[in-house]
């Protein structure tokens, strides 16, 4: 019943299907996704620092360390809200879905009354303002992503490989001048570039993280709304103000019907009219107009 409420009753979430359907999905697909290629990369992270803290000095490890921070708070200073974007996308999506939606409602009366071209305006209009919105977030994305893999995993691993080089040439690692030596600092300089270049890419997966977090927190900012909105309409022992303040009405039995300086408000707790005052004999017709359909029209009114 919390669905019907929020999409009949309640005019807080304008598509509670789109969070339903869409944003629940994704943010537990995304989630698993980002936990499991995290887990990877700290891993990774783990194993191959120490096997770099085993061939070289720790400080070289500290120089290391100190490059990808300075380079992740460069990052974030310039970084898009992604989460603010993200949670527009799914409202502009959700916003053309209910078009479409609504349509297939009510198509009968919108071709009855001539409205197929209205409909398609504002269709056309919702669909250019999504397409709007993505090429925003898609350059957002581009031009982000590129900055930070250069800065965190290409032109780190050349930095981190400059570093480390030194103790090939001056440190414990430097060979013999035989060239079985000179064969064996080649091939372990190979072995510990390789290492190097591994340990960045995990470290770049690490950073890549903080914009995959910012896409979830849209979802679920969107989730967590449903989900207040939910509990508070499913709440059956708490009533509305509206509700309380019906208590102070008072009836009589007569021949007609009569309000005197009354306020219609909907379900939830809006005020249509302040001050109603209508007298309706027995036996004369009264005709309603406005919500369609009427059915669906549920009104309070009380002093």
């Amino acid at each position: 019943m919390a669905y019907y409420k929020i999409s009949h009753v309640d005019g807080r979430i304008r598509n509670p299907e789109q969070r339903i359907a869409s944003d629940v999905p994704r943010f537990c697909s995304e989630l698993s996704e980002l936990v499991q290629d995290d887990l990877t990369a700290v891993t990774d992270g783990l194993l191959y620092t120490w096997r770099l803290c085993s061939y070289a000095s720790p400080k070289y490890i500290f120089w290391i360390l100190a490059y990808v921070l300075g380079a992740g708070a460069a990052i974030r200073n310039f970084s898009p809200a992604f989460g603010k974007l993200m949670s527009k996308e799914q409202q502009l999506e959700g916003e053309y879905r209910q078009l479409h939606s609504r349509l297939r409602t009510h198509a009968e009366s919108i071709a009855f009354y001539g409205g197929e071209s209205r409909e398609e305006s504002h269709i056309q209009q919702k669909f250019k303002n999504l397409v709007r919105h993505l090429r925003v977030v898609l350059h957002d994305h581009w031009w982000f992503g590129m900055i930070q893999d250069f800065l965190l995993k290409y032109l780190g691993a050349t930095v981190a490989v400059v570093l480390i080089i030194e103790p090939f040439f001056a440190g414990n690692l430097r060979p013999d001048t035989s060239t079985l030596g000179r064969a064996e600092m080649l091939s372990n300089l190979r072995y510990h570039t390789s290492v190097v270049i591994s340990l960045f890419q995990a470290l770049g997966t690490l950073s890549i993280s903080s914009r995959r977090l910012n896409r979830l927190s849209g979802y679920a900012d969107r989730i967590h709304e449903l989900m207040l909105i939910s509990r508070e309409l499913s709440a059956v022992d708490k009533k509305p103000s509206f509700q309380r303040a019906a208590s102070r009405n008072y009836l009589t039995e007569a021949n007609y019907v009569e309000f005197s300086n009354v306020k219609v408000v909907t379900p939830s707790g809006n005020v249509l009219v302040k001050d109603l005052s209508l007298r309706v004999e027995s036996g004369s017709n009264l005709l309603i107009t406005g919500c369609f359909p009427l059915e669906n029209c549920n009104l309070q009114i009380y002093q």
